[in-house]
């Protein structure tokens, strides 16, 4: 995805904790992952400010910014799904 300038956004390398090399991929915004779920910002500020964490991806600190990874995200949307497809039946109430 361009930059403000036009310019393509490149995929850097960055050193682990550990010394290790690990690909780095674009980090989300807010904006960025309100609009892939499809809710306002501010939900997702609201939830985090009342500990309900586990409602939205894992995020990451920088500096006083919150992130995210495209590989987080997925990865949480790909939990959030049913296990299966099929719904159970609700057994009928005599009466």
């Amino acid at each position: 995805m361009p930059d403000v300038l036009g310019r393509e956004r490149t995929v850097r390398r960055v050193r682990g904790a550990r010394g290790g090399g690990v690909m780095a991929s674009k980090l989300l915004t807010i904006d960025d992952l309100a609009e892939q779920l499809g809710v306002k910002p501010k939900t997702i500020y609201a939830a985090r400010s009342d500990g309900r964490h586990d409602q939205f991806p894992p995020a990451i600190k920088v500096g006083s910014f919150l992130r995210w990874r495209q590989q987080d995200v997925d990865g949480w949307l790909e939990a959030q799904l049913p296990q299966t497809n099929v719904l159970p039946m609700r057994k009928r109430i005599a009466g």
